[in-house]
Formats: C-alpha cells, sequence, structure tokens
C-alpha cells in the first residue's frame, strides 16, 4: 500500500458482481479518494478471481472471495491502527443483510446498507449496537438521487392532502415487498403530524380507471396472423421462463385490474401502445429507443445497424398516444383494450425513409431475401376511439426535426 493510499477511504463490498454491487465497484475503483480492498459475492465459481476483470472494469489487484467474515476480520486487523476507518457497502440479500451489518459492526468497520428489506426492529437492534460500539452505520433505502428527490417532494407535499397512496411495481424477482424505498417514504410522509388516509374517499365513488400497458401483452402462442385486443394474450409464465420479467408484469398486471374491475362495477379502459416517436418528455429518454439511434444517425450519419435486420418494429407519435387515453377516458361508453400503435412497420421500409430525411446517411446493407411480413394489428377498436394517427413518415421527420433543435441542452 502507497503512502498516498492510506490516505484514501478502504472499501469492502458485499454482493460485487451483483448489478448494484458492481457499479459500487466501478464508482471506487474510479474514486481518487476511495480504494477497493476487497469484493465479496456468494457466487462461489468465481472465488479467487480478479473483480476487474470479471466486470471488465479498471485494473485491480483485488480477488472474489465468498467469505464476508474472513474478509472483515483482515482488513479490521490492516486498519486498526490508522486513523482512518474502512467501510463495507452491502448490496446482498434481505435474508443476509442483517448478519452482514452487524458483522461489520463488531469488527470496526462502517456499513453502508443499500439491501433493503430490514424490519424497524432489526433497524433498532442495529442502531443500539452501533452506538456501544462507536461504529457509524447508514441505511439508505434508495442510492438513487432523483429517488431521493421524489421521497423528499413527497413529504412536503404530503401536507396538503388529506388522503395519500403509495403505489410501487416491481419485477416478480424482487426479494422484498413494499420495498425499503417504498417503507422510507411513507416513514417521511408520517412525520407531519397530521392524520391521512381518512375515509373521506370510498372505492365505490371510482367509477373509472385508465392504464397504460404495452403491446407485449398480446403475444398469443402459436402465433396469429392477425393480432387484436380482445382475443389474444401473452402467456406471463412463459415470459418469466424467457426473462422478459417486464412484459410478464404488464401481462399480470392487466389481468388483475379487469378481474378487480369487474368485481367492482368499475369501467376500465387499457391503452397498449410501443414504440414512441416525437418529442420527448424528460432527458433520460434521450438514452432510449428511437431517439438514441436517430440522434447517432443524425450528428454522424452511423445507423443502428451494419446490415439491415429482416424483423420489423412497431411505433406511435406520442401525442398520439396521448389522445388515444384522453379519448378512452371522456368517452363513456368505451372500455377495455385499446392498441395504442400506428402499425409496424419492416426495418428496410424505415430505413428507406430515414435516407429521404438524411440524405447523407450510411445505408446499412440491404436485404437480399424475403422480407418478412410486419406484425398486424386489428385497429378497429383502437379507431373507435376518433382519434387520427399520424403516418410513419410524417412522426419520423416531426422526431426527426426536434432532435435537431437539440432538446434538452
Amino acid at each position: 500500500m502507497t503512502e498516498n493510499s492510506k490516505k484514501t477511504i478502504p472499501v469492502l463490498v458485499s454482493g460485487a458482481l451483483g448489478k448494484m454491487g458492481s457499479e459500487v465497484v466501478n464508482t471506487v475503483l474510479n474514486s481518487p479518494d476511495c480504494e477497493l480492498v476487497a469484493a465479496i459475492d456468494i457466487n462461489k465459481q468465481n472465488n479467487g478471481k480478479n473483480i476487474s476483470q470479471l466486470l471488465n472494469l479498471k485494473s485491480s489487484e483485488v480477488f472474489v472471495s465468498n467469505d464476508l467474515e474472513g474478509s472483515l476480520c483482515s482488513i479490521s486487523q490492516d486498519y486498526r491502527n490508522q486513523n482512518i476507518k474502512p467501510v463495507l457497502v452491502d448490496f446482498t440479500h434481505p435474508d443476509s443483510v442483517f448478519d452482514n451489518t452487524r458483522s461489520a459492526i463488531a469488527y470496526g468497520i462502517s456499513p453502508i446498507i443499500g439491501t433493503t428489506g430490514l424490519s424497524s426492529s432489526q433497524i433498532n437492534d442495529l442502531s443500539i449496537f452501533a452506538q456501544k460500539a462507536e461504529v457509524g452505520c447508514a441505511i439508505i433505502p434508495n442510492f438513487s438521487v432523483g429517488m431521493v428527490l421524489l421521497q423528499q417532494a413527497a413529504s412536503v407535499a404530503a401536507k396538503f392532502y388529506d388522503n395519500i397512496e403509495l403505489i410501487e411495481m416491481h419485477h416478480n424477482q424482487k426479494a422484498d415487498s413494499p420495498s425499503g424505498t417504498c417503507i422510507k417514504t411513507a416513514e417521511m410522509i408520517e412525520e407531519y403530524p397530521k392524520q391521512y388516509n381518512k375515509d373521506l374517499v370510498k372505492e365505490s365513488d371510482v367509477k373509472n380507471v385508465i392504464i397504460c400497458s404495452s403491446t407485449s401483452s398480446t403475444n398469443p402462442i402459436p402465433p396469429v396472423e392477425v393480432k387484436n385486443e380482445v382475443d389474444h394474450w401473452s402467456d406471463e409464465k412463459l415470459q418469466c421462463a424467457e426473462k422478459k420479467y417486464t412484459s410478464a408484469a404488464k401481462t399480470f398486471m392487466e389481468k388483475a385490474a379487469i378481474k378487480f374491475c369487474n368485481e367492482n362495477s368499475i369501467r376500465l379502459s387499457i391503452i397498449l401502445p410501443t414504440g414512441l416517436y416525437g418529442e420527448g418528455l424528460l432527458p433520460d429518454h434521450m438514452k432510449h429507443s428511437p431517439f438514441s439511434w436517430l440522434k447517432v444517425l443524425i450528428e454522424t450519419g452511423k445507423p443502428k445497424h451494419t446490415k439491415i435486420p429482416n424483423d420489423s418494429i412497431s411505433m406511435i407519435h406520442l401525442s398520439d398516444l396521448a389522445k388515444l387515453f384522453l379519448s378512452a377516458y371522456e368517452n363513456s361508453d368505451k372500455s377495455g383494450r385499446f392498441y395504442g400503435v400506428y402499425k409496424s412497420l419492416h426495418w428496410q421500409e424505415i430505413y428507406l425513409e430515414c435516407q429521404k430525411l438524411l440524405p447523407s446517411m450510411v445505408m446499412p446493407e440491404l436485404l437480399s431475401e424475403n422480407l418478412i411480413e410486419p406484425t398486424k394489428f386489428n385497429f378497429s377498436r383502437r379507431d373507435s376511439l376518433g382519434v387520427k394517427i399520424r403516418d410513419f413518415p410524417t412522426l419520423l421527420k416531426q422526431t426527426v426535426d426536434w432532435l435537431k433543435s437539440h432538446p434538452f441542452q
């Protein structure tokens, strides 16, 4: 260890190969005031392997260990006579986070807990234990700046409302429910000296519900030539087996909503959109298709593909989708599922239309084989809402023009 590294914060990461844990590892490796000293993960196949090589990150001499207790003991001894104390960042599982935290405190290592699922009694026990051991401990249900700001906004706005409901949705692999983020938000709201959830609004007073889902809930097995919203459903169990968790969640949500609304005499409308074009609403939307690849195409002329895929995608202009929502809500005789789609087009047709707007773009290699038929929809229910849907040349041009205006800058 160099003289400079002694001034940095030694960091152990538990759950180092998980989605959040790997992000922490990357952040620590690139932070000038932190030093990664241990990477712990329960996957025995990776025990002893270099963490940087496993995650394709900045080079380090840290190797994955399955032994949290041993790592805590070793690191605590390495730094016992130094002024700076190590920290443990934990992104593991609700079943193990309590024991992990107690162990870290016992070894004099300050835990920073990103894992949710700790009960109020467990948090109280850890607080007492940390105070006795004189070790700092931070429990942070959500590391997202956006979520922290949302919690602050919710707690401030809460004092203006008599009724508050927190609703969250997760993939079906979520280990704890409700999440720590949701619980913390509720606790922040309850800090205000005001009684909430008075019986001012009854469920029986709710007469109309409108939900946004996705066309991914209408993919029957075996496939059909023309899809419609009434007869065709995806199999959520098959979607889970294929790890299409978001699509499965939407299918399950729709079926549950239909059952509930039927039992409670509530008019339910479900809009099924896909592939949004037009003007993005948030800067984060620029990271996603189609805005991400169209932006690159406009600025560099480089297409998303080197060879046009023999596949099709569906799309709609965001403004047209909004009008479908409004029409479904305002027309009391309308209920059920409605496609929020213009149509599905082959990628070859999409690129040829792009070339008309951007003549200098590099055209991907055209397909010589027979092109597959784009997905076909029955739009009779969509059209019954009375919304005029703009065609692809129009929505593409409007999207390109918007991107050329350098939005969010």
